[in-house]
């Protein structure tokens, strides 16, 4: 249990990271493009966190909203390959126009929808570490 306890203050401690360095690098360098890389980076180490929860984490220790977000995720996911393929094949497609201008509309919606998911994931997080916390091993009987 304390394994698991250590593995989710490390999982803190990455997306924090994640999300405060290149926020740093942008106040150093004077640079609003460095914010970019805060959505990437974010966004990937809490993929792999929420990959990571999904196939070791006990299901006595997770928070009752993570498999909402998990299929949440599974949606963008299926949507960004269907995307990529779609626009690496169909460039020389005449109805490629329409289609893009979907995926721009998906795209452009991630921009604002992202922060909801990376605090969402965040207080997943943060619950998930209040229940270890409060985790009693069951008692047995002599």
């Amino acid at each position: 249990m304390k394994t698991t306890l250590y593995f989710k203050y490390a999982d803190i401690i990455l997306q924090i990271i994640a999300l405060g360095y290149p926020i740093v690098l942008c106040v150093q360098e004077h640079d609003a493009s460095k914010l970019f890389w805060a959505y990437l980076s974010v966004g990937s180490v809490q993929y792999v966190s929420c990959f990571m929860n999904r196939m070791f984490l006990d299901g006595c220790f997770r928070e009752d909203t993570r498999e909402r977000y998990e299929v949440f995720l599974l949606i963008i996911t299926i949507m960004a390959i269907i995307s990529g393929i779609f626009i690496t094949t169909s460039a020389s497609n005449p109805h490629f126009g329409e289609f893009f201008g979907l995926i721009w509309v998906c795209l452009v919606a991630l921009l604002f929808v992202s922060p909801f998911l990376a605090f969402w994931y965040g207080m997943i997080t943060f619950h998930e570490i209040d229940i270890i916390r409060s985790y009693r091993e069951p008692q047995t009987v002599d």
